[in-house]
């Protein structure tokens, strides 16, 4: 499962909103060409997401999402926390048995949105540990 098919399948099961926040920052589909990270807004007339573009705006849907970006990291760990409705989920560098590496906390400590075991579930950067556990939560049958 790919972080956008995560996002969507939360959506979905009315466990998120929306699947892109304001201030993410995304590649849009069929406009790779033309404008490579586009970051997202909330249209004035309506309740939803479109994409800004050299000034205008598109409503297509958001493509590969930019895990470098804080911005979009700090949207990720919003809809984290929303999907799973623990407010306290927070990332952290940790030192493992044979990698250091980032990864995401419930409000408990505990890293219990990630699948794997041992230092399976720490990754390179904040952004991937993030997209893991989405995907890791998105993956769990209610």
């Amino acid at each position: 499962m790919t972080l956008t098919q995560a996002l969507a399948a939360l959506q979905a099961a009315g466990k998120i909103k929306s699947t892109h926040l304001p201030g993410m920052r995304s590649r849009l589909k069929d406009w790779y060409a033309r404008e490579p990270w586009v970051r997202a807004i909330f249209d004035g007339q309506s309740d939803r997401v479109v994409w800004r573009i050299d000034g205008a705006t598109d409503s297509g849907s958001g493509g590969d999402i930019d895990l470098t970006d804080p911005a979009t990291v700090g949207c990720l760990l919003a809809l984290l926390r929303e999907a799973s409705g623990e407010p306290h989920a927070e990332t952290g560098y940790e030192e493992g048995e044979t990698v250091d590496g980032w990864c995401v906390r419930a409000g408990d400590g505990e890293a219990d949105w990630q699948l794997a075991q041992g230092d399976a579930y720490l990754w390179p950067t904040e952004g991937e540990a993030v997209a893991a556990a989405l995907i890791a939560f998105a993956s769990v049958p209610s």
